[in-house]
């Protein structure tokens, strides 16, 4: 597996060669994962089905999104498991904050994204 790094405002990196991307490492599948988390299902013209089931499971169903995430997660390439989840949502700035610890193919990895919601 390999992906190609972002900086830290989620972009591409470009001018370095192969130093631009990362392989095979649980950092790969981190950053699948957290790109995974951000993307509304339906959201990437070459693929409808990639992200997370926003609109379809997740908002306007009274708090039930722990399972809907938990699919997202265990979906990802890489992932093989998760040691560990929580989510957290913070009504006054309208975002869900979710943590996870997840076995990957290449190691064990966590990954902290922070998701804007209506609430």
């Amino acid at each position: 597996m390999r992906v190609r790094k972002q900086d830290v405002n989620g972009d591409y990196q470009f001018g370095h060669g192969s130093a631009d991307f990362i392989a095979d490492s649980p950092a790969v599948v981190q950053l699948l994962l957290q790109n995974t988390l951000l993307i509304f299902e339906g959201e990437w013209f070459l693929d409808n089905t990639f992200g997370t089931p926003w609109y379809q499971s997740i908002q306007g169903y009274g708090g039930n999104y722990d399972m809907a995430l938990q699919g997202t997660i265990l979906g990802c390439p890489g992932v093989t498991g998760i040691d560990n989840y929580s989510s957290s949502l913070v009504p006054n700035s309208r975002h869900l904050v979710v943590t996870s610890g997840v076995q990957t193919q290449f190691g064990s990895t966590s990954v902290s994204t922070t998701i804007p919601v209506n609430v």
